[in-house]
């Protein structure tokens, strides 16, 4: 009722993790709670497949602090014991976990970039049979993707319908993948010929293995939100992917920082790189990030004697977990139409999408 506003203003106001100042929240209750914090990132885990915790703490700071506010809890120990008895709740807060911001062509300045200098250099340097793949990680709702093959079409002008374009949008959240592959933005939907351009998929950049023999990757305001050591993993990912030379863009406040050595820059400003060449063989697996547990409270929990839910047959699937995905052959899991959902292990020397319009079919690998 309108009269119990002002009381409602008042708690919000009153929340321990937030002042009336507008300040961030503070991550002392976090911090003095960490079984509480272990257990909620283990039941994120178990429900989503995502791993937060080397998302970065402020960030989940932040929306932990939002979802306990919404309820009116103000400990994390109150909030877990919610999230128990609500598991729908789990979805809502790792749905807000994954900051999804986007819009068609956001930032102007990096697709002109594109235009003026990227897009023309791949397109005189490819071979004359070759299609020109493009990998948007982290690509949300799709706006992304598909601003990027508008650009590219345009730069290629006349000869548009003659160059075969293959670009891979992919996000860790099902949600905005479902969603971005409607091509429906407000009143507007984007046209069937762009669409078919774009291959949208569910992919964990954390655990997945990665595309390759890419021309270019569009990876903005991803690794903002990672912490040094799953940065440091997305970048070698990238310089994986991509070919020799290729090109990588990133948000104005990121960096190749961790790999600089293996980067060289295009253009300062915009956060355009191009791929060097190197003898080095980077660690792609999934299991390079298992070092984590002895890190992180997940590490607590999974030794714990089953208080928090973690227990044998946790660790026993988080064995078999390590020793398929680094010991089992190569394989992909398709569906009854033979679209491939997810693959396991390194494809790359097996499998490559084919030259032509995008697709996940098996048969047209």
């Amino acid at each position: 009722p309108p009269k119990a506003i002002a009381q409602e203003l008042t708690r919000i106001g009153r929340h321990p993790y937030l002042g009336l100042t507008g300040a961030a929240p503070s991550s002392a209750p976090l911090a003095t709670d960490p079984e509480a914090l272990d257990q909620i990132l283990r039941m994120l885990r178990e429900k989503s497949g995502i791993d937060f915790t080397l998302y970065r703490q402020t960030t989940i700071t932040r929306r932990l602090a939002r979802r306990m506010m919404i309820h009116g809890l103000d400990t994390l120990e109150s909030y877990l014991r919610y999230l128990e008895g609500h598991p729908s709740q789990v979805h809502a807060l790792c749905n807000d976990l994954l900051v999804n911001v986007t819009r068609f062509f956001r930032d102007p300045e990096a697709f002109q970039t594109l235009q003026r200098s990227v897009f023309p250099s791949i397109i005189k340097e490819r071979p004359a049979d070759a299609p020109i793949r493009v990998w948007a990680p982290g690509c949300a709702t799709g706006e992304e993707a598909y601003s990027l093959v508008i650009v590219l079409l345009e730069s290629l002008g006349d000869a548009a319908g003659a160059v075969p374009i293959q670009l891979f949008g992919t996000d860790v959240s099902e949600i905005s993948i479902v969603k971005a592959r409607t091509g429906i933005d407000g009143q507007h939907q984007v046209r069937k010929s762009v669409r078919e351009l774009c291959v949208l998929a569910r992919h964990n950049l954390a655990t997945d293995p990665p595309f390759s023999k890419m021309d270019l990757i569009v990876c903005r305001n991803v690794l903002i939100y990672l912490e040094p050591e799953l940065q440091k993993r997305v970048l070698s990912v990238f310089h994986y992917a991509l070919k020799d030379p290729g090109f990588l863009l990133l948000g104005v406040s990121e960096t190749v920082g961790p790999l600089a050595d293996f980067f060289s820059v295009v253009d300062k400003k915009q956060r355009v790189y191009a791929k060097k060449p190197t003898s080095r063989r980077f660690d792609l697996s999934p299991t390079s990030l298992d070092q984590r547990f002895e890190k992180t409270g997940l590490g607590r929990t999974a030794r714990s004697t089953g208080e928090a839910g973690g227990g044998p047959s946790d660790l026993l699937q988080e064995v078999d977990r390590i020793l398929l995905s680094k010991y089992a052959p190569a394989g992909v899991l398709v569906n009854e139409a033979a679209e491939i959902l997810q693959f396991r292990g390194h494809t790359s020397p097996y499998l490559e999408p084919a030259p032509g319009q995008a697709s996940l079919n098996l048969l047209k690998m």
